[in-house]
């Protein structure tokens, strides 16, 4: 949710999350505060980062069971 709007002219807004997944709005609220506060506001990653994020995930992804 916080990289659509970080990414996105036209986003959904909490509200409407809120409505369609169920969730309340003040719990969406606060874990995007508390989220947004844990990383220092910084929405912005290394090319590396991602380099070495989208590396494990491959690596964990090999390693689940085929579902076919």
């Amino acid at each position: 949710m916080i990289t659509h709007k970080f990414f996105s002219d036209d986003f959904y807004s909490n509200n409407y999350i809120s409505f369609v997944g169920g969730i309340n709005l003040q719990e969406i609220n606060f874990l995007e505060r508390e989220f947004l506060s844990i990383i220092d506001y910084n929405v912005n990653i290394t090319e590396e980062e991602f380099k070495a994020f989208d590396h494990r995930l491959s690596m964990f992804l090999m390693q689940q069971p085929k579902l076919c």
